[in-house]
């Protein structure tokens, strides 16, 4: 809805992810993207690493075969619980609705959960070294720790414990393991493997203003009628 009069009233957009939290609403926000780019709007989304010249160089010397071809691919999230991903049951005084909406991370039909909160960066990562998107994918997943401190039971709909196995059309295997608890090791890594030996490991380093890199080169391009 914001998305369609930001168009309409001609303006250019930055919007934070999670974009959407369904297949039909991602296709309908790829056709409203078609439409800002014939108006050559300006559109930016808080997928910061695409906008990391450093890592943007990378890119580029992977999809010129600097290492080779990606044969298989490792994502690694391990993180304490952030943000609303856990919610205990709604106090008196605020409606289901509302507080769903403020509660946003905990709820599927509000943002796609954790998962798409969270995990997308290695998603979007690795899909951009190989330069292409998964057409498949097979996943478990289950909550471990359900209840808090107190012996409160969190009514949110977020799993703790993730695993996918992704597949690109040329066969290749994407493999991602995602766990939200607290007091555990903290992993952020990304893996691709190449011909003759495994390879090269590159992990984000998160700059001391992480949204930095993605309004940088949007006013940019807004200022000099230039692409992003």
């Amino acid at each position: 809805m914001h998305f369609s009069y930001a168009i309409e009233k001609g303006l250019n957009v930055f919007m934070e992810k999670p974009v959407t939290a369904d297949g039909p609403t991602s296709k309908r926000m790829l056709k409203l993207a078609e439409d800002a780019s014939a108006r050559k709007l300006k559109v930016g989304v808080g997928l910061m690493s695409r906008h990391s010249r450093a890592l943007q160089e990378l890119a580029n010397r992977v999809h010129d075969g600097a290492i080779g071809d990606i044969i298989l691919q490792r994502g690694y999230r391990m993180h304490a619980p952030g943000g609303y991903f856990l919610s205990l049951p709604k106090p008196a005084g605020i409606s289901d609705l509302l507080y769903q909406v403020q509660r946003f991370h905990s709820y599927i039909w509000a943002s796609g959960g954790n998962f798409s909160d969270s995990y997308i960066h290695i998603l979007d990562h690795l899909a951009w070294m190989k330069n292409a998107w998964p057409v498949r994918a097979q996943a478990v997943g289950g909550r471990h720790y359900r209840q808090g401190p107190e012996g409160i039971t969190y009514v949110d709909q977020n799993f703790d414990v993730h695993s996918v196995e992704y597949t690109y059309a040329d066969g290749t295997k994407f493999y991602f393991d995602g766990r939200c608890m607290a007091g555990y090791q903290q992993i952020y890594a990304q893996l691709p493997a190449r011909h003759q030996r495994n390879g090269d490991r590159f992990q984000e380093r998160r700059l001391r203003d992480a949204l930095q890199p993605v309004q940088e080169p949007i006013a940019v391009a807004c200022r000099h009628g230039l692409g992003i």
